[in-house]
């Protein structure tokens, strides 16, 4: 029971993540809306019944922390959220592999931008690629991943069948 708690209270903390999200980017009743929308989403029944997939609950709330952080920096400018982005978008892929997820948001956010140079972009950009870099290089350099799965296709070690899974 005690597994499970601590796995709900990374649930509790990846919505109130969430609604803080939410509330930098829509209004109240938006934003009211999403949060129900995210802590009832069926996905989350998994990591929180199973203590052992405890690792996506940590991860999103990070990663949620770390895109606030972004947004923050990209409107208030200030380098130290830019800095904390960074840090938090690597405590979230420490945390486990879920933490790539949101790579994609990090270019989606950048390359919508119409008030940004390219370099600005770029600069934004670098504050989960550089993160997801010493990740994906140490999970290569110490031999992490799967190989030979019939279920799980590891896109470092197997481009070719993760591409004919797509």
């Amino acid at each position: 029971m005690p597994m499970h708690l601590i796995s709900f209270a990374w649930w509790v903390a990846a919505v109130v993540a969430a609604r803080a999200l939410y509330r930098r980017l829509f209004t109240p009743r938006v934003m009211w809306m999403a949060t129900a929308f995210f802590a009832l989403a069926p996905c989350h029944a998994h990591p929180l019944a199973w203590a052992a997939n405890r690792e996506v609950l940590i991860s999103t709330t990070f990663g949620l922390l770390a895109l606030g952080a972004q947004l923050r920096w990209r409107a208030e400018g200030s380098v130290k959220h830019a800095a904390l982005a960074t840090a938090l978008f690597a405590v979230s892929l420490a945390a486990g592999e879920y933490g790539v997820c949101f790579g994609g948001y990090v270019l989606a956010m950048e390359l919508t931008r119409k008030d940004s140079s390219f370099g600005r972009r770029l600069l934004g950009m670098l504050t989960f690629a550089i993160p997801a870099a010493v990740y994906l290089s140490s999970r290569a350099m110490l031999g992490y991943g799967t190989a030979g799965t019939g279920f799980y296709h590891d896109p470092t070690r197997e481009p070719g069948e993760v591409l004919l899974a797509a």
